[in-house]
């Protein structure tokens, strides 16, 4: 198996509807388990999710629950009938990445002919411990930039006003990052000072809100021993100029960063090189569902990302005093 699960919930939280033939959002794994294909899909609250097909399951039963997880049968609509499925999902956020690992594990040994319970049951004992304690594991480079780069924008904008933590909806699944009435503003984070290149995920994450205008903020940072910079130091900024607390913590978590003063999460340090803001208007490129015939991706593309090379788009790039203006009008 090459696919990432990672990758695969992302992508579900951003259709918000996966393939749309399970009435929660879902998408298959591409495994058969002899009833089935088995299935990514999202919780409630985007937590990652594995859905097992099964022939049946006896009332109650529990293939592994813990504190952090729930594992065991449920019956979901399918396609217009009833289908019970052996249902693992995490709980903890910060356990993301751990549970990611159990859940290729699991497909792998059903890929291998397990049954579904015993591949279910085997994997998440042999990965008990990780569940009860958390990942052990460094978090990955770019993970930590973009989440500086997020808290570098909202540090400013709590800066002017307190109550901008509010406006920071991007850990919540939002097409945008940050969002204040009919104004929105698009993070994007490069890990090098000569960066020009940015990532664009779907057709809508350039689309204005109604009626208003967005922003693209282009933040560069370059790790650097020592450097002043860190997702610690930006959350304590945060808090520091008043910032809802609660709620900024509750976004943390929301992208599974549970402790913003642990050690993996502030290995990484940075300096700040440039933060550029851009206006997305009709003369920046970008792809929207205008774009596309029918306004909407063909049958069976449930994502779409594409580069932009920032080089193209200068004539949108604003000034340090208008960025500011801009900003100061964001938390109006």
């Amino acid at each position: 198996m090459t696919d990432d699960p990672a990758d695969k919930w992302k992508s579900i939280r951003l259709s918000g509807r996966g393939d749309g033939r399970l009435e929660v959002p879902s998408m298959s794994t591409g495994v058969e388990t002899g009833y089935g294909e088995a299935l990514y899909a999202v919780g409630p609250k985007g937590e990652p999710r594995l859905l097992v097909p099964v022939a049946q399951a006896s009332g109650g039963v529990d293939i592994g629950s813990s504190p952090n997880m729930i594992a065991g049968p449920t019956i979901l609509t399918q396609n217009g009938k009833s289908r019970t499925f052996l249902d693992v999902m995490v709980t903890s956020r910060h356990l993301d990445a751990v549970f990611a690992d159990l859940v290729a594990e699991i497909l792998r040994r059903l890929s291998g002919g397990d049954a579904p319970a015993s591949a279910i049951s085997s994997t998440i004992s042999e990965f008990r411990q990780l569940l009860l304690d958390g990942p052990r594991r460094k978090i990955a480079e770019n993970t930590v930039l973009g989440l500086a780069g997020e808290l570098l924008i909202l540090s400013r904008l709590t800066d002017l006003s307190s109550a901008s933590v509010s406006s920071w909806v991007g850990p919540y699944e939002q097409r945008h990052d940050f969002r204040s009435g009919s104004r929105a503003i698009e993070v994007k984070t490069s890990s090098r000072s000569d960066s020009t290149v940015v990532t664009i995920h779907g057709i809508e994450q350039l689309q204005p809100p109604g009626g208003g205008v967005m922003h693209i903020a282009h933040v560069r940072l370059e790790r650097a021993q020592g450097a002043d910079i860190t997702v610690g130091s930006l959350v304590e900024r945060i808090r520091a100029s008043g910032g809802d607390t609660e709620r900024l913590s509750t976004a943390l978590v929301e992208l599974g960063c549970d402790d913003p003063n642990s050690e993996a999460w502030n290995e990484q340090a940075f300096h700040l090189e440039a933060l550029d803001l851009f206006v997305v208007d009709e003369s920046f490129p970008r792809l929207t569902g205008e774009q596309i015939v029918g306004g909407h991706l063909p049958h069976g593309i449930d994502n779409l990302s594409y580069q932009v090379d920032l080089r193209v788009a200068q004539e949108c790039k604003l000034s340090p005093s208008q960025a500011s203006n801009v900003f100061s009008e964001f938390v109006s």
